[in-house]
């Protein structure tokens, strides 16, 4: 869904967003913008996957800045009060496709959904009702090619993100299971190789990774 917004950020950068005169455009065609729900999902999205994965701290600090100046107008717009926790819920899911928590600007993203009241362990995840957590314990279990070292590191670090920064907590159980019990029930456990994979992930949900 291609908007205004996007265009203009697509061709001067997120650091732009520093720029008065350039930060006030944008925020006059979001408050002219009719669906603002749906326009501030896919600009989330849309930079969540397409910014590069770095270290904590790596980001530079134009680019920091300039999101967290669009992260005012798209989240905290008088008039538009959208659903924060239903923005982080989907914000969590979709990186469960693009590994996208290790993109700074996704992290920040978090934080300040978070910072306004976003509830990190709220069951809204359809069909079920799951936590952002358990979706990605499923999200695991349901990927046939989860194996690689790239991939262990990747949830891992996921994982860490969730439970340290954001505070999910993980002996929340939905549909009689905690995340801890949905990844220790996937059937590959058969498996040796694929069992100390998942024995990894397991520790830093119990907290006792080293």
């Amino acid at each position: 869904m291609p908007s205004g917004i996007s265009r203009l950020i697509d061709k001067w950068r997120v650091e732009k967003l520093n720029v008065p005169a350039f930060l006030t455009a944008i925020k006059v065609l979001f408050q002219h913008w009719q669906d603002k729900e749906t326009l501030t999902r896919h600009l989330l999205t849309k930079y969540h996957q397409s910014f590069p994965e770095v270290s904590e701290g790596e980001e530079p600090g134009s680019a920091q800045t300039g999101w967290q100046n669009l992260l005012a107008i798209l989240l905290e717009s008088p008039g538009y009060p959208p659903d924060h926790t239903k923005l982080l819920s989907q914000l969590i899911h979709d990186s469960s496709k693009y590994h996208a928590i290790r993109c700074g600007i996704c992290r920040t993203t978090m934080t300040r959904l978070i910072a306004l009241g976003a509830g990190i362990d709220a069951r809204i995840v359809e069909p079920h009702g799951y936590t952002a957590l358990h979706d990605l314990c499923l999200a695991i279990r349901h990927d046939s090619a989860f194996q690689s070292p790239l991939d262990i590191s990747k949830q891992a670090y996921r994982f860490e993100v969730l439970i340290g920064r954001c505070g999910a907590d993980p002996l929340i159980i939905c549909e009689g299971q905690t995340a801890v019990d949905v990844l220790l029930t996937d059937p590959r456990l058969e498996d040796k190789g694929y069992k100390k994979v998942i024995s990894e992930l397991v520790d830093i949900l119990k907290g006792e990774r080293s």
